[in-house]
This record gives structure tokens, sequence and C-alpha cells, in this order.
């Protein structure tokens, strides 16, 4: 089941009001925000292993279609999914 800021107010047994208070209090931003940025930390997580492919990492996150999780991905991090493995991967070669 895809996360949303509804199915996270259900599993918390919260209104989608009160979850908007607690996690405006807790994190400063939204629950969408919030559940936004848990995703591309994960994604970040997830891109550090060249198995998956970016395809898969977009389905595995939620995201139905790859091309919005790239575009998603690039406007939270600054660079596409595959650069970001491309960095990440040249770092771990330079270790």
């Amino acid at each position: 089941m895809p996360w949303t800021v509804k199915t996270m107010a259900n599993k918390t047994f919260l209104s989608e009001e009160q979850l908007a208070r607690i996690c405006k209090q807790l994190y400063n931003v939204s629950p969408r925000a919030r559940l936004i940025n848990l995703r591309m930390e994960k994604a970040c997580d997830l891109l550090r292993n060249n198995d998956w492919s970016i395809a898969m990492i977009a389905e595995r996150l939620g995201y139905r279609d790859p091309f919005n999780f790239t575009h998603r991905f690039t406007k939270h991090v600054g660079c596409s999914p595959s650069a970001y493995r491309k960095q990440v991967m040249q770092l771990n070669d330079e270790r």
C-alpha cells in the first residue's frame, strides 16, 4: 500500500489535521513534505547499491512512474538519481 498523508494519519490514529500540527511541531514541515523527505533519504540509501535499477527503486518507494521519481529526486537532491549513484560509486572507488 502506498504511503499517503491519509494512510499515516490512519496508522497513527490521528486526524489529518492533528498529524499536520504534530508534524509541523516536530519537523517544521507538512506531513507530505516529511513523507517526501523520508522517501528521498531512502532513495539515497538504495542508490548506493548498483543491483537495483532506478525504476525498481522508484517502485519500491511508491512511485508508479519512474520519471516522476526522477523529477522529485532531482528537485530534492540537486542531481538525477543516476548522477547521484555515479558520484557515490566514484567516492567509494577512491576510498
